[in-house]
């Protein structure tokens, strides 16, 4: 397979050791904003960020501002791996449904919400997916989408529910922030297209708000 230098991060290479690419392509770093929720794919209208799959975005939508709103970021591939072990913070681990559904606001999980779905993918994970980021114009959300539910280079796994980001197919759930190995934090393109690097410590809830088009409360600095 071809590998395409536009689609690859020189921070991220040469990448994790890929015991074998399995499903999927040549390798990306970067990926569109789905917004602040969980959804994945066939989120439907839930979605609130720049890009969703089943509405077409425009920039009129944007009501929070080109410059207050990503649009993209950096992600990082998976390993390939098979077997079911998974390698942080490369892959997709799965819990269950169940902790996504109690979240009590889809478009803003609370800390502690998102602390629960990361300490069970990291600790008990139900499965992984590891072709994540191998394909870069496939649908599923860890290839070519993320959400900013979670903050940039989130301390626990990349998580899905009961499936599949990450994976050939995706439906279901799923944190997917994004990822990259700069250090403190990842570069993302704003709607207005500038690109900012945006530190792993940004305030959550302000982190969730860039990735939301339309929620009408400013972010603050970032």
């Amino acid at each position: 397979m071809e590998v395409i230098p536009t689609f690859r991060c020189p921070s991220a290479l040469p990448g994790p050791p890929r015991s074998s690419v399995s499903w999927g392509g040549p390798g990306t770093n970067y990926a569109w904003c789905t917004g602040s929720t969980f959804d994945t794919v066939w989120g439907g209208v839930n979605f609130n960020g720049m890009i969703g799959y089943q509405q077409d975005r425009f920039m009129a939508d944007v009501t929070d501002g080109l410059s207050n709103t990503i649009m993209a970021a950096e992600i990082l591939s998976g390993t390939g791996a098979t077997g079911g072990t998974g390698v942080y913070p490369y892959d997709v681990f799965y819990t269950n449904n169940g902790l996504f559904s109690s979240i009590a606001n889809r478009a803003f999980p609370t800390a502690a919400e998102l602390n629960a779905i990361g300490t069970q993918a990291e600790n008990s994970p139900t499965g992984v997916r590891t072709n994540n980021g191998s394909s870069w114009a496939w649908y599923a959300a860890g290839q070519s989408t993320f959400n900013t539910a979670a903050t940039p280079n989130w301390q626990y796994p990349t998580a899905g529910g009961d499936c599949c980001p990450g994976g050939a197919h995706d439906w279901g759930f799923g944190i997917i922030p994004p990822r990259s190995l700069h250090t403190g934090g990842v570069n993302v393109a704003l709607g207005d297209g500038s690109v900012r690097f945006i530190g792993e410590n940004i305030d959550l809830l302000t982190f969730q708000r860039l990735g939301n088009r339309s929620d009408g409360e400013p972010v603050g600095a970032f």
